[in-house]
C-alpha cells in the first residue's frame, strides 16, 4: 500500500530507518519539499467520481491566531481547524472546515480567514461565528497558494503563488473576490508579507523581492535583494525585512530604501530556515528538524541566539502575540503551544495533535479502520457517509501502517513493532490483546482463517498463527528475496508483492512447510495486489498496474498493463474494476473487463498523495497521506439504463481543443473533433469535482463540433471540461473571469 520514496522518508522523520536505504541527510528537503514540485502541477477533483465526505486531518504546516488569543485557526492537511486556545495548556477543538487543496499558510483579518490552499487557490473562510465556519468565496489564483497576507486596513489578499508569483486578490466582497494586480517575480514565490505601500515576497529561486502596491491594479518591483539561500517567509517590521531563507538560516535585510536594500545581519540557524515571526526585539524562526530558535535582534547588525526548543518533529511555522506564546506549526506533530515570556528558556506549555500520515484503510458494517501511523488505529463511524466522525483510537507509539479486521479484533501492521492485535469489541475503548514480533518491518497484512499473513520488507512473508488472538505465534515464513510490501491470500497460495523483486507466489498449503510456485518479474516496484479469480491485479509503483495470469501458479504471465502516471501504491479490485491509489495522481478507476486491455474509466484527484484504498458497497474510501480519508462514489457511465461496459467498444480517434475565448465573460464555444461516429458525453465539474452543466450528451456523427456553454449564471474561477468517448476521456482546464 505504501508509495516507496514517502514510506521511506516518513520513516526518516520519524527517527526509523530501513537497512539499504540511507538516511536523508539535515540539509537535505523535508518530505514536503519532496513532493512540492509534482503537487504544484495537480488538480485535485473528479472525473465520474463524486466525494460524498472526509474524515481525519493530516499535518499542521500554517496557522493563525486572533488577536484576543480565544482562538488558533490552523491547517491540518486539507482542513481548517478553529481552536480554543484560552486554555494554553489544553486546546480543544471548536470546529473544522475542510478545503479542496492543502492549507499552507493562514490569515485572519475581522470575520474570516483566508486560506493559502495549494492548487485551490485562495478560500475565504467566514469564522464570525467561530463553531460555524463555512467558505464565503474564493478565487482560482492560477498557481498553488503557499502563503498569504491580509492587512487590518486593507481590502486586498496578497498571495504568493509559487510560479505565478505576487497575486493581488481585492477582498472588498468576500463572496466575490477578484484579481487586481499580479507581478511575476520570476521564481517561486513562497511567503509574502504587505505594508502599506510595498509588498516582501520571499521567492525561493529569486531572493527576496520588494514589489511596489501603491496602486495595486499597477504592481511593480522597487529593488530586490538575491539571499545565498532559498528564501521562503519574510516579516518586516520597523525599515527591515527579515527572511527565513532556508540553508542560509535568517537574514536582516535594510529595506528602509527600497530601492537600494542591503543586508545589515544575519544568523545561522544550524537547520533549515521555514517561517519567520518578528515581535519588538526578537526573530522567532521555524527551523525545520532544529525546532524553534529565538534570535536577539535588538542590533539587525549583530543577531544572535537567545533561546530554543527542540520539538519533535519538522518545524514550518511560528506565530507571537504577546512576546508570551509562541505557537508552531509542527507538520505531523500539530500545534505546539511555546512559553516564551523568558527567551532564554522557552518550554512547551501545550499541543494539539492536528493528524499524521494516512496509510491504509480496512472497512467491516459501519466503521472504518485507518492505519495512521504515529496515530496509531483511528476508527471512523460511518453511519452517515456525509458526516463520518471517530469512535475510537488505539496508539500507544505505534507506527501503523496497515489494518485488516475480523470479529472483534483489528490486526495492525506496526513497521518495528511486527503484528499487534486489538480488541475492538468495544469501539471507543480499543486495548491491545496479543502482539507478534516480525522480525523486520510489518507494512501489510491479510487475513484468512486462523492466519495472519504479514509482509515484513526484508524478512519477506511471515505467517502468524491468531488462532488465540492473546497468543499469537510464528507458524511458517518464506524468505521472499526482496522487499516484501503487499500480500493477498486466495487458495493454497499467498501472493507477495516484493518490490524490485516483482510477484512472488507462494504455496502455504501447508503453513509451517511453505515454498515458492511461482513468480512473474513486474518490471517496477511491485507495491500492493488483488487477486480476483484467474488474475493477480499488482500495483507496481512507477509501472502503474500489471495484470497478471495466475491460473497456473507455476507459470504466471503478464497480459496486461496501464501505466497510472505517478506511483501505484495500492489496488482492490470490484466487479470489472480496478481502483488504484497511485499517490500524487489520486484515485484511478480501470476498466479491466478484458484483462487485455485495461482503460481508465474514471478519476479522482485528491490534494495529496493516494496510498491506500478500499471498496464496500458501492463506496471508495481513499486514504490519502497528508490529507486523511476520502469517502467516494463512483457511479460507470450508463447508456439507456444499463451499465455501459459493452467490451467492444475500445477509444475512438477524437481530440478536445481549447474553449475560445479562454478565460471567458458568461460564455465561451468547445470544440472537439471525431474520426468516427459514437456516443459522446461533454461535462463541466468545478474544482470540487461537482458536475455543473452537461452541454452534450447522445450519439454524434464524425466530424467537428461547436458547443456554446453559457455560463451566466456561474461564479468566477476554474471549470474543468471534459469528453468522454467510448472508454477515454480528454479534459481542459477553462476559466471564468466576470
Amino acid at each position: 500500500m505504501r508509495n516507496l520514496t514517502i514510506f521511506v522518508t516518513i520513516l526518516f522523520f520519524a527517527g526509523l530507518s530501513i537497512p539499504g536505504y540511507a538516511r536523508i541527510s539535515d540539509d537535505e528537503l523535508p518530505f514536503e519539499e519532496l513532493v512540492y514540485q509534482e503537487l504544484s502541477e495537480l488538480s485535485s477533483g473528479s472525473l465520474d467520481v463524486e466525494s460524498i465526505g472526509r474524515a481525519l486531518h493530516g499535518p499542521c504546516w500554517a496557522g493563525f491566531v486572533d488577536l484576543e488569543e480565544h482562538y488558533a485557526y490552523v491547517g491540518g492537511g486539507g482542513c481548517l481547524l478553529i481552536l480554543d486556545i484560552t486554555d494554553r495548556a489544553n486546546p480543544t477543538l471548536v470546529s473544522k472546515l475542510y478545503t479542496p487543496g492543502l492549507i499552507w499558510g493562514v490569515h485572519v483579518s475581522g470575520d474570516h480567514a483566508y486560506v493559502a490552499d495549494g492548487e485551490h487557490g485562495l478560500r475565504i473562510i467566514n469564522v464570525s461565528d467561530p463553531s460555524n465556519p463555512y467558505e464565503e468565496g474564493f478565487y482560482d489564483t492560477g498557481g498553488y497558494a503557499r502563503g498569504v497576507f491580509v492587512r487590518a486596513d486593507s481590502r486586498y489578499a496578497y498571495v504568493a503563488d509559487t510560479e505565478e508569483g505576487l497575486r493581488i486578490i481585492n477582498v472588498s466582497d468576500p463572496s466575490n473576490p477578484y484579481e487586481e494586480g499580479f507581478f511575476d517575480t520570476e521564481g517561486l514565490a513562497r511567503g509574502v508579507f504587505a505594508s502599506l505601500t510595498h509588498a516582501y515576497v520571499a521567492d525561493c529561486d529569486a531572493g527576496l523581492r520588494i514589489i511596489n502596491i501603491s496602486d495595486p491594479s499597477n504592481p511593480y518591483e522597487e529593488g530586490f535583494y538575491d539571499t545565498p539561500g532559498r528564501a521562503r517567509a519574510v516579516f518586516f517590521q520597523d525599515g527591515y525585512a527579515y527572511v527565513a531563507d532556508d540553508e542560509a538560516g535568517l537574514r536582516i535585510i535594510d529595506v528602509s530604501d527600497p530601492s537600494h536594500p542591503f543586508e545589515e545581519g544575519f544568523y545561522d540557524t544550524d537547520g533549515l530556515s521555514k517561517g519567520i515571526f518578528v515581535k519588538d526585539d526578537y526573530a522567532y524562526v521555524a527551523d525545520a528538524l532544529q525546532g524553534l530558535r529565538i534570535i536577539n535582534v535588538s542590533d539587525p547588525s549583530d543577531p544572535f541566539e537567545e533561546g530554543f526548543l527542540d520539538n519533535p518533529g519538522c518545524t514550518y511555522g511560528a506565530f507571537i502575540r504577546c512576546n508570551t506564546h509562541a505557537y508552531v506549526a509542527n507538520g505531523t506533530y500539530g500545534l505546539r503551544i511555546i512559553k516564551v515570556s523568558e527567551p532564554s528558556n522557552p518550554y512547551e506549555l501545550g499541543c494539539y495533535d492536528t493528524g499524521d500520515w494516512t496509510e491504509g484503510v480496512f472497512v467491516s458494517g459501519n466503521y472504518a479502520y485507518v492505519a495512521n501511523s504515529y496515530d496509531g488505529l483511528r476508527i471512523i463511524n460511518l453511519s452517515d457517509l456525509s458526516h463520518p466522525y471517530e469512535e475510537g483510537f488505539y496508539s500507544s507509539g505505534l507506527y501503523v501502517l496497515d489494518v485488516s479486521v475480523n470479529g472483534d479484533y483489528a490486526y495492525l501492521a506496526a513497521c518495528e513493532e511486527g503484528l499487534r492485535i486489538i480488541n475492538i469489541s468495544d469501539l471507543s475503548n480499543p486495548y491491545e490483546a496479543g502482539s507478534c514480533n516480525t522480525g523486520s518491518y510489518a507494512v501489510d497484512i491479510f487475513l484468512d482463517g486462523d492466519y495472519a499473513y504479514v509482509a515484513d520488507w526484508w524478512d519477506g512473508l511471515r505467517i502468524i498463527n491468531v488462532s488465540d488472538p492473546s497468543n499469537p505465534y510464528e507458524e511458517g515464513f518464506f524468505d521472499t528475496g526482496g522487499r516484501a510490501r503487499g500480500v493477498f491470500v486466495s487458495g493454497d497460495y499467498a501472493y507477495v508483492a516484493d518490490g524490485d523483486q516483482g510477484l512472488r507466489i507462494i504455496n502455504v498449503s501447508d503453513p509451517s512447510n511453505t515454498y515458492e510456485e511461482g513468480f512473474w518479474d513486474t518490471g517496477g516496484e511491485a507495491s500492493d495486489l488483488f487477486v480476483s479469480g484467474d488474475y493477480a491485479c499488482v500495483a507496481d509503483g512507477p509501472d502503474g498496474l500489471r495484470i497478471i495470469n495466475v491460473s497456473d501458479p507455476s507459470n504466471a504471465y503478464e497480459v496486461g498493463s496501464y501505466d497510472t502516471g505517478d506511483e501505484a501504491c495500492d489496488v482492490f479490485v470490484s466487479g470489472h474494476y480496478a481502483y488504484v491509489a497511485d499517490g500524487l495522481d489520486g484515485l484511478r478507476i480501470l476498466n479491466i473487463s478484458d484483462a487485455t486491455s485495461p482503460y481508465e474509466e474514471a478519476s479522482y484527484n485528491t490534494a495529496g498523495s493516494a496510498r491506500g484504498v478500499f471498496v464496500s458497497d458501492g463506496y471508495t474510501y481513499l486514504a490519502d497521506g497528508f490529507d486523511g480519508i476520502y469517502i467516494l462514489e463512483f457511479v460507470p457511465v450508463h447508456r439507456g439504463g444499463m451499465a455501459f461496459k459493452d467490451n467492444s467498444l475500445r477509444p475512438i480517434d477524437f481530440s478536445l481543443s481549447q474553449n475560445h475565448p479562454n478565460p471567458f465573460n458568461a460564455s465561451t464555444t468547445i470544440t472537439f473533433s471525431l474520426h468516427s461516429s459514437a456516443y459522446v458525453h461533454l461535462e463541466v465539474f468545478n474544482t470540487l469535482g461537482q458536475k455543473v452543466a452537461t452541454l452534450l450528451q447522445g450519439d454524434q456523427a464524425a466530424g467537428v463540433k461547436e458547443i456554446l456553454w453559457d455560463a451566466s449564471d456561474m461564479t468566477s474561477g476554474l471549470y474543468f471540461c471534459k469528453l468522454t468517448v467510448g472508454g477515454s476521456s480528454e479534459v481542459k482546464k477553462i476559466a471564468l473571469l466576470k
